[in-house]
């Protein structure tokens, strides 16, 4: 029996290749990169660690300040991710992404260009179904084209 190498099946491998998290700093983005950083050590995978800048809120709003605001908060998550990064408190091989835009499109964009296996999401904020398009493990499940672990 010959073993052909188009199955898609690749050898000394458990897991995916990719698990991709999405991070925006807060306490379930924190604990959904720390559960997929030790769901990638287990299965030998890489992880992709997602921030998605998005003002659209505060800027169809108007607010100069609350847009200011927003960018220097998502400018300390993006220094306090690479330096945890560049200080090795990852167990496995990581990449930071950075893109600008709705955190589902950008969640998914990077998905795609990985092909990742899996999405790990922290669970949405309180509001987040009162968000154009539901919460955003919704949105993701919704595209159903990766598995999507939603942490508390």
């Amino acid at each position: 029996m010959t073993h052909q190498s188009s199955t898609g099946f690749e050898l000394g491998r458990d897991g995916t290749a990719w698990i991709v998290a999405g991070v925006d700093g807060s306490v379930t983005s924190e604990r959904a990169g720390a559960y997929a950083a030790g769901l990638a050590r287990r299965q030998g995978s890489r992880l992709a660690l997602v921030l998605a800048r998005d003002l659209s809120t505060e800027a169809s709003l108007g607010q100069e300040q609350a847009v200011r605001a927003a960018i220097e908060g998502q400018d300390e998550v993006e220094r306090s991710l690479r330096a945890a990064i560049a200080q090795t408190q990852w167990p496995v091989d990581v990449e930071l992404f950075v893109r600008t835009g709705p955190p589902a499109r950008v969640i998914a964009e990077v998905a795609e260009e990985l092909a990742a296996g899996l999405i790990v999401l922290g669970s949405s904020r309180q509001h987040a179904y009162l968000r154009p398009g539901g919460p955003l493990p919704v949105q993701l499940m919704r595209l159903r084209r990766w598995p999507v672990l939603v942490v508390p």
